[in-house]
């Protein structure tokens, strides 16, 4: 089980800083091919028992024996370390700690799957904070693996005989895994490192702090908003740009932007329209009045006749 992370297998992995290209899906559909493989090699080892020396090697897959070759191969890294993490598990915390134990001078970037159960965002966060290592969260399932220097790999994969873990030095597994490893990297969501201000009291005044200075206030102002003297908060924002590790106001705002930790702008609410009053009906008009009838004419009266002559 002992492979050397610096002698490459036959056909040395796709090298990103070497090429100076990306792989495209092409590339990653060939990658997941090549891990299908793998996993289906690696069965087939432990199914024969086979000890004879080859470019991929079974590894017992208890938690000491897998830790115990991740430590192995991260002690030998020269140039960096990348791995994926499918979930948050005691195991995980354990390839942390000898990952932890590895000089500044190895780069090490890790992706794991989210959210996780509760707790999993601040432990990533502080994983973060560490000088040499970056952490990402991914958006689609993952499956564990640990790439060294792009030379060799460990896999640890679900089987129907249960979980199966392998170290390879193949080159063509070894760089499908690594282009898997940097197509996930590329679409994932960086984890910022957790601030400790020193409990949740100094988190709240420096919460405070970092709204007064993202409103633009003056100094006087915002002591007024924080009921201190001037100076007093002065002294404030100084503890706030240390902990940030800023030099300069300006860098403690990138910086807070950065974390996530500066108040969200939230866009005034318009007013309901209150709908438009109809205008008053028209008075309804009114006939006009029919003019008086003439009165009928009455016919003249005939003259009384004339009495008959005698």
């Amino acid at each position: 089980m002992d492979i050397d992370a610096t002698e490459a297998g036959p056909g040395h992995p796709w090298d990103e800083s070497r090429t100076g290209s990306r792989p495209g899906k092409d590339e990653i559909v060939r990658s997941l091919l090549k891990v299908s493989s793998l996993i289906q090699d690696t069965a087939a080892l432990h199914r024969g028992g086979e000890v004879k020396r080859s470019w991929t090697t079974p590894v017992a897959p208890d938690e000491t024996s897998v830790v115990e070759a991740v430590a192995q191969l991260v002690r030998r890294a020269r140039q960096s370390v990348d791995i994926c993490f499918a979930e948050h598990t005691p195991r995980s915390r354990r390839f942390i700690e000898a990952l932890r134990a590895r000089k500044a001078t190895v780069r090490v970037r890790i992706t794991h799957s989210g959210p996780g159960r509760a707790g999993t965002r601040e432990f990533w966060e502080r994983v973060a904070g560490s000088d040499h290592i970056e952490v990402r969260t991914a958006r689609v399932p993952l499956i564990d693996c640990v790439v060294v220097d792009c030379r060799s790999a460990l896999l640890i994969a679900d089987s129907p005989l249960g979980p199966q873990v392998s170290l390879t030095r193949a080159g063509g597994v070894v760089g499908a895994l690594h282009a898997l490893f940097l197509a996930v990297w590329r679409g994932a969501t960086p984890v910022r490192a957790r601030i400790d201000w020193g409990g949740r009291a100094r988190a709240e005044l420096a919460e405070r702090v970092l709204r007064c200075l993202h409103s633009g206030m003056t100094d006087a102002q915002a002591a007024d908003e924080l009921s201190v003297s001037t100076r007093t908060y002065q002294c404030y924002v100084a503890e706030v740009m240390a902990a940030l590790g800023a030099t300069s106001r300006f860098q403690a705002g990138l910086r807070a932007a950065e974390l996530g930790l500066l108040p969200t702008a939230t866009p005034p609410t318009a007013p309901l329209e209150t709908p438009s009053t109809a205008p008053p009906a028209a008075p309804l008009e009114t006939p006009p009045t029919a003019p008086p009838a003439t009165p009928l004419e009455t016919p003249p009266t005939a003259p009384p006749a004339a009495p008959p002559e005698d």
